[in-house]
């Protein structure tokens, strides 16, 4: 009998936590059930440049779609700056095997001064599977507004993409 009253217990609980994970359905609040992804806005938006330009890494083609300056996102807690360089990137992998791009210690935000800044949060995963495609961002911290046109991404020592508008 006290072994069914446990149990009994452990399933109120575990359900109640398995149910309390999902958003609440309050139209007046803004919330739903549908597990939409809201989208994320720039905070104090310095500038902004549609780029649009591929290259190819470790068989992975990846494109730089947009790169916006801001003060910060609002899908963003991490800030080590005090503006952010958001660069958005969509990777495509053709190939027949997965391909993995450390997109952490391998990428850097080359400024016109010669200043090279480490990515600081990432939405991308470095693995792209065969025959897939993957769309997120790349944020770089700032301390100082920088001029996006001039400035690029470098992949490694022979990879760059500068910021021109297209």
């Amino acid at each position: 009998m006290l072994l069914v009253f446990i149990v009994a217990i452990i399933a109120v609980v575990a359900l109640f936590m398995f149910y309390s994970q999902f958003p609440s359905a309050n139209p007046a609040k803004g919330t739903f059930n549908d597990f939409t992804t809201p989208i994320a806005t720039p905070n104090n938006l310095i500038s902004s440049l549609t780029v649009n330009r591929s290259v190819t890494v470790s068989g992975l083609q990846l494109t730089i779609t947009k790169v916006q300056q801001a003060g910060s996102f609002s899908d963003a807690n991490k800030h080590s700056g005090r503006y952010t360089v958001r660069v958005y990137l969509k990777t495509h992998n053709s190939g027949q095997e997965p391909a993995d791009v450390d997109f952490v210690n391998r990428m850097r935000l080359l400024l016109p001064d010669g200043q090279s800044i480490a990515p600081q949060v990432l939405s991308l995963s470095p693995l792209t599977m065969p025959k897939a495609s993957q769309a997120g961002f790349i944020d770089f911290p700032l301390q100082n507004t920088v001029r996006l046109e001039g400035a690029m991404v470098r992949f490694d020592t022979n990879t760059t993409v500068p910021f021109t508008a297209q």
